[in-house]
C-alpha cells in the first residue's frame, strides 16, 4: 500500500471515530438583554444548554469573568434542576472570578434549556469578556460527557459613569449670582455725604428777633381776650344789679298804692 493510500485511510479512520462526538456534542451559551452596561449597574446573564443529538441529565458549569471588572451578587437555578451544593460543585469566588455550578434535570433536556440566571455588579468600566471554561461537563444517560469544549464567550462594554455634582455643589452654584447681585457696592463716605446734602432741602434760618415778636405778639393777643372777657362780665353784673334794683322798687310803690 503505498504511503498516500495509508495517510488518506487513517484520515477516514480519525473522521469516522470523531464525527459520531461531534454530532452527538452539546453546548452552553449566554444571553444577555443588551452588550453595554454602566459602571456601578446590575444586570443578569442566562447560561443556557444547548443539546444535540442526545439528552442531557447532569451538569456542571464554570464561568469565568474578570474580578477586577465584575462582580456576581448571585446565581439562581431555573426551574426543575436539582443543585448539588457539595464542596467542589457549588462556588461563587468574586476574587479569582470563578463561579461553578452543578445541577441535574429530572427525565433530562433534549432542547434549549436555561440552567440559571446570574446577577452581575459593574464595578468600574472596561472590556469585561464572560466565558465557559473547558473544565465544564454536559453528560447523558451513560454519563459520558458530551460537551464539545467549543468557546462560549459574552463580550461586554463597561461604560465610565457620568460624573454628577453633588446636590450641596450644585445649590451653592445656583446661590452664588444672586448673592453677588445682593450685595450691591456702596459708594465711599464722602460721597453718600455730598449726595445726602444735594438732597436735603435749604431751609433759612428763622432769626432771634423774629422769634420774640411772635412770642410777645402771641403774648397779647392772650391778654386782649382776657380783658375782654373781664370787661363783659361787669357789664353783665351791673345790669343785673339795676333790674334787681328797679325790681325793689317797683315792689315797695305797688304796696304803697294797695295801702292808699
Amino acid at each position: 500500500m503505498s504511503k498516500k493510500l495509508l495517510n488518506a485511510f487513517i484520515f477516514l479512520v480519525g473522521l469516522v471515530l470523531i464525527l459520531p462526538s461531534i454530532v452527538n456534542a452539546a453546548d452552553f451559551r449566554f444571553y444577555s438583554l443588551k452588550n453595554t452596561y454602566t459602571e456601578g449597574e446590575t444586570f443578569s446573564v442566562d447560561v443556557k444548554i444547548e443539546p444535540k443529538e442526545k439528552t442531557i441529565y447532569t451538569t456542571k458549569v464554570q464561568i469565568n469573568y474578570p474580578a477586577d471588572l465584575l462582580k456576581i451578587q448571585s446565581f439562581s437555578f431555573a426551574e426543575n434542576w436539582l443543585p448539588l451544593t457539595q464542596a467542589g460543585y457549588d462556588l461563587i469566588d468574586n476574587t479569582n472570578g470563578i463561579l461553578i455550578k452543578t445541577a441535574g434535570y429530572p427525565g433530562g433536556i433534549s432542547s434549549v434549556k436555561t440552567l440559571g440566571t446570574i446577577s452581575f455588579y459593574a464595578k468600574k468600566s472596561g472590556s469585561a469578556t464572560i466565558e465557559i471554561d473547558k473544565d465544564s461537563m454536559l453528560l447523558d444517560a451513560n454519563n459520558q460527557n458530551v460537551f464539545s469544549a467549543t468557546e462560549a464567550k459574552l463580550i461586554l462594554t463597561l461604560k465610565e459613569k457620568a460624573l454628577v455634582k453633588p446636590i450641596k455643589e450644585r445649590e451653592e452654584a445656583i446661590k452664588e449670582p444672586t448673592e453677588e447681585l445682593e450685595e450691591p457696592i456702596p459708594p465711599e463716605t464722602e460721597e453718600r455725604e455730598k449726595i445726602v446734602k444735594e438732597i436735603t432741602p435749604k431751609i433759612p434760618p428763622i432769626e432771634e428777633a423774629e422769634v420774640k415778636t411772635g412770642l410777645m405778639a402771641s403774648l397779647g393777643m392772650a391778654i386782649r381776650g382776657i380783658s375782654q372777657s373781664v370787661f363783659l362780665t361787669i357789664v353783665v353784673i351791673l345790669c343785673l344789679i339795676g333790674l334787681i334794683v328797679i325790681g325793689i322798687r317797683e315792689w315797695q310803690l305797688f304796696k304803697k298804692k294797695k295801702r292808699e
